[in-house]
């Protein structure tokens, strides 16, 4: 066995490139948005456990098999930010005050990002109103190659906030725990 770590936008890509010689049989820890994108790269695989895990989590094409559950989250150093100035809502993160402010994986590189911007768009209504609201979000990130940079820079003082999957927060949040969520 070899394996290849990569940020799950890459990880597609190799697969995608590899598509008529396939170097790789399993894909582990990206998230149902990232392989729904290209469901044609996958074949169904059914967990002989399926019946035990909770049914909204298992497809029913038997694309992904499901193994976490995963928060986005808002990751703020406390001693960058004030606590009456937390952002408390996803809607705050578009005050401009928070331009250039706020760390965020690119979305093609980084499976996770990915995911958090497709939930993003769910939870805004999946129409105009959802691309407005992230389109007003944009302007205040700063994008970053990798999802772990995003949590290390936050817990390290680099920039203040950023948007983040609640196990990395908790993780990388600094080594003198800085960082709140």
């Amino acid at each position: 066995v070899s394996t290849v770590q990569a940020g799950g936008g890459e990880l597609l890509k190799r697969i995608d490139a590899e598509k008529a010689r396939p170097l790789g049989d399993v894909v582990w820890g990206i998230g149902p948005e990232t392989a729904a994108s290209k469901p044609e790269l996958f074949g169904p695989y059914r967990l002989k456990d399926a019946d035990k895990i909770f049914p909204d989590m298992v497809r029913a094409d038997d694309l992904m098999a499901p193994f976490s559950v995963a928060a986005t989250i808002i990751m703020y150093n406390k001693k960058l930010v004030a606590p009456a100035e937390v952002p408390k809502t996803w809607r705050d993160l578009t005050d401009p005050k928070w331009k250039d402010k706020i760390a965020n994986a690119d979305p093609s590189k980084s499976g996770s990002s990915y995911s958090g911007t497709v939930t993003r768009l769910l939870a805004f209504g999946r129409g105009d109103a959802a691309w407005a609201f992230e389109e007003k979000l944009i302007q205040n990130l700063k994008i970053i190659p990798k999802s772990s940079m995003a949590y290390l820079q936050v817990g390290n003082g680099e920039i203040p906030l950023s948007i983040a999957y609640e196990e990395g927060a908790y993780k990388f949040g600094g080594p003198d725990g800085t960082s709140g969520v």
